[in-house]
């Protein structure tokens, strides 16, 4: 009866302490899962910090250091302004010959649907910037305030719609509110650009994380920055969130 109790409370003894190995193991484990979650957000929050600050700091460049090109850019649109009040059939006008003129920079005419009527890019002609059902987006009432307003404004990086390139982009109302004159300059070569490439950066960061599978950094018009879809165009933002971007944009 001794050594039956005896094997009794080995039995015993053993069953608590496997359950004690395994309490104390799923412990661990569950400290070691919050640890490595906590470590991942961080450097999730470390990556965003890091794209967040290149872009602003593209941004700031490009505003601070890109006075020549828009000084140009506001020059060229005076003359093609006084051009349209010697001339405002816009569809007589020879776009290829007036980029020559502007040191290479496309010419578009939008009119007050945000059409684009008439450019040297031929690609983009045709062209609408209102949403898919027909509304104003943000960047379609951009560009009916500003065509309705008097002012040149030049923006900062944005991308081509039809190819995915970089462009900087200005805009000038007509006199009778008629168009609005576009400019647009490749920027690929902007040594602005070269020296503060959050692209290139971007890439980095996939590289050294290997659980990112990507970033994007997106303009306010929903495009995409350095990225094209399959048909070679602007990569946009998907159309079911198309909602909340437009709810975090500015």
């Amino acid at each position: 009866m001794h050594r039956g109790f005896k094997t009794i409370l080995m039995m015993i003894m053993g069953f608590f302490s496997i359950v004690l190995t395994l309490s104390v193991s799923l412990v661990n484990q569950h400290r070691w899962k919050d640890n490595l979650i906590t470590s991942y957000m961080r450097e999730v929050s470390l990556v965003e910090d890091i794209i967040v600050n290149a872009v602003s700091d593209a941004d700031k460049a490009f505003q601070m250091l890109d006075s020549d090109i828009e000084k140009k850019m506001s020059d060229y649109s005076d003359r093609l302004l006084k051009k349209y009040r010697e001339n405002p059939n816009v569809e007589s006008w020879d776009y290829q010959a007036l980029k020559n003129e502007l040191d290479g920079m496309d010419i578009y005419i939008i009119d007050d649907t945000q059409t684009i009527l008439y450019s040297s890019f031929t690609k983009d002609v045709g062209l609408n910037f209102r949403e898919k059902d027909g509304t104003l987006g943000p960047f379609a009432q951009l560009l009916r305030e500003r065509l309705k307003g008097n002012q040149f404004v030049a923006d900062g990086l944005d991308q081509e719609t039809n190819t995915g390139k970089l462009k900087k982009y200005s805009y000038v109302p007509t006199h009778d509110h008629k168009y609005l004159i576009e400019l647009g300059l490749y920027q690929e070569n902007n040594p602005i650009f070269k020296s503060f490439n959050f692209l290139e950066i971007s890439s980095k960061l996939k590289e050294k994380y290997s659980y990112i599978n990507d970033i994007t950094v997106y303009t306010t018009s929903g495009k995409a920055i350095g990225k094209s879809s399959e048909d070679g165009k602007s990569l946009l933002v998907a159309d079911e969130n198309r909602p909340i971007f437009q709810q975090s944009g500015p």
